[in-house]
């Protein structure tokens, strides 16, 4: 009995601190977003084409942070963490890094396999995250199911109390 409190009040802490880093991450969006906004911007004021790739550096940051925000709500909704957020997050991250201007050829080149590597791993690791989520919708719509069921299981148990007091009297 003592394990099973201890394991819920476990997983309810550890969800409370993601929800807390989804709040933070949502606060960290709305910043980037502005910056983003402040750097199209200067990019549409300006001729030269180079001033436009911080502003798609800050855009991409803000589909970071997006996929991380869906990371924390997966591990909320499913109570797993799956693995196709953060392959995603890291392949944006990747292509970010591409974006900077002062990359030698072997950094190019070390980019690109890391985002090829991470490519592989969403097709071969992302069947276990569609797993988890069928798994979570059955999960979900037996869960419907009962609520649904519930209120008439009720009414039925009712009844039976009803019939029992009246044979009593």
């Amino acid at each position: 009995m003592v394990r099973f409190y201890l394991a819920k009040g476990c997983s309810l802490i550890t969800t409370v601190v993601y929800l807390l880093i989804a709040v933070l991450l949502v606060f960290a969006v709305v910043i980037a977003a502005v910056d983003a906004v402040e750097l199209l911007l200067e990019a549409m004021e300006s001729t030269d084409p180079a001033i436009l790739t911080p502003a798609v550096q800050a855009i991409l940051f803000i589909i970071v942070l997006a996929t991380l925000i869906d990371l924390v709500r997966s591990y909320v909704k499913y109570g797993k963490i799956l693995l196709r957020p953060i392959l995603v997050a890291g392949i944006t991250t990747m292509v970010r890094k591409l974006l900077v201007v002062n990359l030698t050829f072997a950094d190019i080149i070390g980019v690109v396999i890391v985002i090829l590597a991470l490519m592989v791993s969403i097709i071969f690791l992302g069947r276990e995250d569609r797993k988890t989520a069928q798994c979570a919708k059955e999960e979900e719509e037996k869960d419907r199911q009962r609520e649904q069921e519930k209120p008439l299981f009720h009414l039925i148990e009712k009844r039976n109390k009803e019939k029992k007091a009246a044979e009593e009297k």
